[in-house]
């Protein structure tokens, strides 16, 4: 399976917005759905294909296949069409000639995800979030006190969303759980991170 645009640039993986790919692998008729979730960040061609093989190891070995059986690499193959295909971001099938039982009729296609734009097909400039970036280091202990520091008010297109957190003492991974438990119930169409230790409040919308 090849992708219809080039692949050497720089890549922005954002979260919620471009980490998931997901592609269909089809083995003897049978079709095993492979969901992948890319780590945020900023990522050269090289390093992009590093972090897809990596995702997609573990879904293979998690699904029974062996971890290599399919492989994301820039080119190497040609897909018959008049487009240069050197360039382009390519998953294929592994099969190795040194005893181990791979053999079968396999095809990958059903390319898609929030990710598929980004790294698989051609389109005009790239998702960018909204976001806002808080200047705490939250990466220890939080203390939620009520009436005190409990309350976020964000105007999000136009309308304003309240999110109350709920009291305690939180630490990075808490505080983020909380926070985002609380922007989906009030349907704040917004998501939690954090960058460089810092609370990072994204839409989900991009533009």
């Amino acid at each position: 399976m090849t992708s219809s645009s080039s692949f050497f640039l720089l890549i922005v993986i954002h979260p919620n917005v471009n980490d998931r790919l997901t592609f269909d692998l089809h083995l003897n008729g049978q079709k095993y759905t492979i969901d992948l979730t890319l780590n945020a960040g900023h990522y050269t061609s090289t390093s992009m294909i590093q972090e897809i093989n990596s995702s997609l190891q573990e879904k293979l070995t998690n699904l029974g296949f062996f971890p290599d059986l399919v492989q994301a690499q820039i080119g190497g193959i040609t897909s018959g069409t008049t487009e240069d295909d050197s360039d382009k971001l390519v998953f294929k099938i592994n099969m190795q000639e040194n005893g181990r039982n791979d053999s079968g009729t396999y095809r990958i296609d059903g390319v898609r995800g929030n990710a598929a734009y980004t790294l698989f097909y051609q389109a005009e400039g790239e998702p960018t979030p909204s976001y806002t970036i808080g200047i705490v280091d939250l990466s220890g202990t939080t203390e939620i006190e009520q009436g005190v520091n409990d309350t976020f008010i964000m105007d999000v297109d136009g309308v304003e969303k309240q999110i109350v957190l709920q009291p305690g003492t939180y630490n990075s991974t808490t505080l983020l759980s909380e926070i985002n438990s609380q922007l989906t119930a009030v349907n704040a169409n917004v998501t939690a991170s954090y960058f460089d230790r810092r609370l990072k409040l994204s839409s989900n919308e991009v533009g």
